[in-house]
């Protein structure tokens, strides 16, 4: 009788700890996020693939500046973005769009990066003190201004192994980004030749 005892109290304790296990699984994992990212990935992640040459559309903005919060401005970065969406398809590269909001409220900048339309990556707090943030300006070779547009082109020769990236483009200023949109083609001529002469 008490060896019987005793293993029927093995399994009890068994059954328990897989129970304990599955829910802390469950719940430090990120699983529901995941399955929250995966419906909604259309919205954020759209034009996204895994071809490894592609523009890198960055905009620097904050919450706090008054030059960033036009309603000119969200519509002409908006529409910026949806013409390198387009051309980026046109020439098969792959488009990642990328926000930095510069705040000390991360609330307040996910909602003034809304206004601006849907990005592959979010990026904001501590101001300008941020550590990732000073590091992609220095990386990037950009001024500390806002609100402002960087076009990268990234490519991976899979042959050597080697990566270049390149400046395309970088508008400071809510005047000059609203001039930009209205061209019909965001991209300049000799950077589509340069594109064609790296293909060759």
């Amino acid at each position: 009788m008490i060896n019987i005892y005793f293993m029927f109290n093995l399994k009890d304790i068994a059954i328990y700890v897989t129970i304990l296990l599955l829910g802390f699984i469950i719940t430090y994992s990120g699983y529901f996020n995941i399955i929250e990212l995966g419906n909604n990935k259309d919205k954020y992640l759209d034009n996204y693939s895994k071809n490894y040459n592609s523009l890198n559309f960055y905009l620097i903005t904050s919450s706090n500046c008054s030059f960033s919060n036009s309603i000119n401005l969200f519509s002409a970065v908006s529409d910026i973005q949806n013409k390198l969406k387009t051309e980026s398809k046109i020439l098969n590269l792959n488009f990642k769009s990328i926000a930095i909001s510069v705040d000390d409220d991360i609330e307040a900048s996910l909602t003034h990066i809304k206004h601006f339309g849907n990005y592959n990556e979010l990026i904001s707090g501590v101001n300008w003190d941020s550590i990732t943030i000073n590091s992609i300006i220095n990386y990037l070779g950009l001024e500390k201004s806002t609100p402002q547009l960087l076009l990268t082109y990234h490519e991976i020769n899979d042959d050597l192994g080697d990566a270049i990236s390149v400046n395309v483009l970088n508008v400071r200023g809510a005047d000059r980004i609203i001039v930009l949109n209205k061209n019909d083609s965001i991209l300049s001529e000799s950077f589509i030749e340069y594109l064609n002469q790296t293909k060759q």
